[in-house]
Parts: C-alpha cells; sequence; structure tokens
C-alpha cells in the first residue's frame, strides 16, 4: 500500500495556470505536460522521499520536471 498524495488548492490552482499558460501556444503540448506533471505527482505515494530536501525549508522536497518544480511535503501520519 502506498502513500496518500492530496493536492493543495493553491498547487491546483498552480497548475491549471500553468496548463492555461502553455495551451496558449500549443494545446497538445499543454495537455501532455500537465498529464506528465499530474503522473509524476501522483507517483509519489510509492516513492515520497525520492525529491531532493529545499535547502532553506528541510520540511519540504522537491522534483524538477522540464521547467517545473514540484514542492512537496512527506506527511508521516498521511501513511
Amino acid at each position: 500500500m502506498g502513500w496518500r498524495v492530496a493536492l493543495t488548492d493553491e498547487a491546483e490552482a498552480d497548475l491549471e495556470s500553468v496548463v492555461a499558460f502553455l495551451a496558449q501556444r500549443s494545446p497538445v503540448a499543454a495537455e501532455r505536460i500537465g498529464l506528465e506533471l499530474v503522473d509524476l505527482i501522483f507517483s509519489l505515494d510509492l516513492l515520497p522521499h525520492r525529491g531532493a530536501p529545499v535547502q532553506a525549508r528541510r520540511a519540504l522536497r522537491k522534483l524538477a520536471h522540464r521547467h517545473y518544480l514540484i514542492i512537496y511535503r512527506v506527511n508521516p501520519a498521511a501513511t
């Protein structure tokens, strides 16, 4: 059984903004990148600690994908 992954309202809004911005130039690319980001985010259910710690805020971790950073927190109580 994996970890529970949840997006904050702010994270969902950020993702929607990225996709909307990209869609202005290429709707197909926007959909592809949006789905890649969502897949990466929800794959954290299996390996939540794989992201590097954020230096200034050690409770946070980060994953890079293309030109985007996914910043997240691992909550042991959420297993």
